[in-house]
């Protein structure tokens, strides 16, 4: 197993065997959860925009690739940022949010929809 660290010190496990189906969705999960801290601390004005897409991008690099997920961020025109995470095997969103970063807003979307 190796380990490594990423920008906010957490680390990250690389497993060399494949995920089952229930494993992934256990990871998709708690990426969501390192995604839903990121987005808090971007509504505090802990970390600014440009550090939020870093560390998001460093996630997805390190993360959620590895683990055979796909991960996608839109603006929507109302202002809110919508995050999904999507295992690749099946398609299905396993995690889903939306932030408003201008009021520090935070929504669950739907996990179970296949968009």
């Amino acid at each position: 197993m190796l380990t490594i660290s990423t920008v906010d010190s957490r680390p990250i496990v690389y497993m060399p065997n494949p995920l089952n189906h229930d494993q992934r969705k256990a990871a998709c999960l708690a990426i969501a959860e390192r995604l839903k801290d990121l987005a808090a601390k971007r509504c505090d004005g802990s970390i600014s925009q440009d550090e939020f897409i870093a560390a998001v991008l460093e996630i997805e690099s390190n993360e959620v690739t590895p683990h055979a997920l796909t991960l996608t961020a839109s603006n929507r025109a109302d202002g809110w940022i919508v995050i999904r995470l999507k295992i690749n095997s099946t398609n299905q969103i396993c995690a889903s949010f939306e932030f408003l970063p201008e009021t520090g807003e935070i929504r669950h979307g739907d996990t179970t929809s296949s968009e």
